[in-house]
């Protein structure tokens, strides 16, 4: 180990800057770690960067000098830098002026390896890695020494952190053994490289108005609180209901007679919820959101509770809290969860992937001026397509190649006669559109999405098949989704099969695939594997069984979707670097990008931002079906 630092330790051995850069820019591999007094990258310090293999660890202590230079090695695209949890490390180098290029991130890379596998509570950890690959012991102790930390560094801090970095280069060989084993190396590239696009995103952020968004919770609260009088009068109207009916409700001098409740019953507490509910249907068993929504229709009450809980949840989980998350720069700034199970990312503090449905609150996201814009592009249809590119279904390529409305020709096919029936007059399906003397432009292909009332709703029931075959729905979810019976659902689903036969070969050999191995995966180039830890070659427990082959169905098409979107978020990253141009990437949403553009670029982003888009999804799928479209707004919008 040796220091550079304007400070003795001693000791530890002292170093020049410029000798460790000469030693550095010589290595093909270097280890990489930093120790900062906090987790904000924007309000906390810098402590050390740490740097080197295992022969040499430089610890930098940048308090009182100029390590400018270090960026040669950092941004160095020939250099690979071997990290554990990169994000964390590269959002605080790049507040402090640094740019990293080439990293591989260990954790990630472990999170591929045993991608649905059991493990223990902080397998991936650091310490537990190297435990579990070399054998050793590290100790850890030292930690949250570094935590507000002012003053000197001691000896032992100083070690802690040169151990950080130590190790990596062997546990990385360790981890590429079983990379080669299972074809990752092109998914543990895209991860690697995708990694430092999320840390972008994290670290550009978005700008909250915090009045507009107070404004959204103050209505939420008032819708709340009416339904809260509306299920409050159940127990007090419904003779069943008497025994929760309040005798003695306290009195608040402060709240108005016609505001006070009449009844103490807790619509917050599941368990209340469920003992008062089996008053009118005793077989019922949760009040969970999805199970009462498949019996909604059986009793007011229950669609009215959903509504009190949708309503709560806005106010408890988007209200002063969600608030409280945002950052000293007024801006949100979420974490990334690059890798689940099926490849797909996840957010959280907050969950940005889980805002409300409606664009009222994404437009209270806003640019930091007015001379930036939103535009954001995402892969129009992209599951769909994944489904056609894996089943070669023709009428389904044909209907994409051509830009038709891939429900409706479904649904003529599925319903025959009785589709070709209910076509009203001037049927945009049946009725090839072309410019008229309005000026109005149609598309010439025929075969688009109508408004016929009763195409509508064909459609719909075959756009719920077409959208379930992601997930390996069945006929009871899709009875619950489309409100029909269980056999009415079977007889779709029956239909559709025998309608589109190599959907249902393609669908089957994935489940068998997935039964037969105990895992799957993705689709070339990527090829992520997703393990099953229930599976056994002797597996004979039906539901587990199931389970499989759903997630062996589902996994292939929507982690299919996220690589295809990962490499989309390279190629724009590296577009802005490579043209310097006023873009910043501040979110992506499964198959969508969001960026912000300066005004000024916008005409160029446009063109290049769907080209993109477009070209990341010719790698997975050559055919070119998959294509993208574009929003511009003043504010965020779905």
């Amino acid at each position: 180990m040796k220091l550079i630092s304007a400070h003795k330790v001693k000791g530890v051995e002292r170093c020049s800057l410029s000798d460790a850069i000469s030693y550095l820019k010589e290595q093909p591999v270097l280890g990489l770690d930093t120790e900062t007094t906090g987790l904000n990258f924007l309000d906390n310090e810098l402590l050390l960067i740490q740097i080197g293999d295992q022969t040499h660890q430089f610890v930098i202590d940048p308090r009182g000098l100029d390590i400018s230079s270090l960026n040669q090695i950092l941004s160095n695209k020939n250099i690979v830098k071997v990290l554990h949890n990169a994000k964390f490390d590269v959002k605080f180098l790049k507040a402090a002026g640094f740019t990293v290029e080439n990293i591989y991130d260990t954790m990630l890379v472990e999170k591929l390896l045993n991608n649905g596998k059991f493990q223990i509570k902080g397998a991936n950890k650091l310490n537990s890695l190297i435990k579990r690959y070399l054998k050793i012991d590290l100790d850890k102790t030292q930690q949250t020494s570094f935590i507000g930390h002012r003053g000197d560094f001691s000896l032992s801090q100083l070690q802690y952190a040169a151990d950080d970095v130590k190790y990596l280069l062997n546990l990385r060989a360790r981890q590429d053994h079983f990379i080669t084993k299972f074809n990752l190396n092109n998914v543990v590239a895209l991860e690697n490289e995708v990694c430092l696009s999320f840390a972008d995103i994290e670290f550009n952020g978005i700008l909250l108005d915090k009045t507009a968004w107070r404004e959204n919770i103050a209505q939420a609260a008032i819708e709340r609180d009416s339904m809260l009088k509306v299920l409050d009068a159940h127990i007090l109207e419904n003779p069943l209901f008497y025994t929760y009916a309040s005798r003695g409700v306290q009195i608040d001098l402060l709240t108005p007679v016609e505001d006070m409740r009449r009844v103490a019953f807790n619509w917050a507490s599941p368990k209340q919820v469920l003992d008062l509910f089996q008053k009118i249907l005793p077989d019922l068993e949760s009040v969970g959101a999805d199970e009462l929504a498949n019996i909604k229709s059986e009793h007011p009450l229950l669609e009215q509770y959903l509504t009190y809980k949708k309503y709560d949840k806005l106010v408890g989980s988007f209200g002063e809290k969600f608030l409280g998350l945002c950052y000293s720069d007024g801006k949100i700034h979420t974490n990334f969860n690059q890798i689940m199970l099926t490849g797909r990312v996840s957010s959280s503090r907050p969950n940005m992937q889980q805002l409300p449905a409606t664009n009222k609150y994404r437009n209270c996201f806003i640019p930091d001026t007015k001379d930036w814009v939103f535009v954001s592009s995402d892969f129009s249809s992209q599951e769909l397509c994944i489904i056609a590119h894996g089943s070669q279904d023709p009428v389904w390529l044909d209907a994409l190649e051509k830009g038709q409305d891939l429900h409706s020709v479904c649904a003529e096919l599925v319903y025959g006669d009785k589709w070709k029936g209910a076509a009203q007059e001037d049927c945009w399906f049946y009725i090839a559109h072309t410019n008229d003397e309005t000026g109005i432009v149609f598309k010439q292909n025929g075969k688009d999405k109508c408004s016929c009332k009763a195409h509508k709703d064909l459609r719909n029931k075959v756009k719920a098949v077409n959208f379930g075959l992601a997930y390996g729905m069945g006929p009871y979810t899709l009875a619950s989704r489309l409100d029909i019976s269980e056999e009415e659902a079977q007889e779709l689903i029956e239909t559709y099969f025998k309608t589109f036969p190599s959907i249902q070969k393609f669908l089957s050999s994935l489940a068998s695939s997935g039964m037969s191995q105990g895992y799957i995966t993705t689709y070339p180039p990527y090829t992520r594997r997703r393990w099953f830890p229930d599976w056994s070659e002797m597996l004979t427990d039906r539901k587990k069984i199931a389970s499989i082959e759903r997630e062996s169905k589902n996994t292939p098409i929507q982690g299919t979707g996220a690589d295809c979107t990962k490499e989309a978020l390279i190629r724009c990253r590296k577009y802005i670097q490579k043209t310097g141009a006023p873009v910043k990437i501040f979110m992506t949403v499964h198959d969508q990008i969001d960026t912000l553009c300066h005004r000024d670029y916008l005409e160029t982003w446009k063109k290049d931002f769907i080209q993109i888009m477009e070209r990341a999804a010719l790698t997975i799928i050559p055919s070119g079906n998959l294509k993208a479209d574009l929003t511009i707004s003043d504010a965020w919008a779905k």
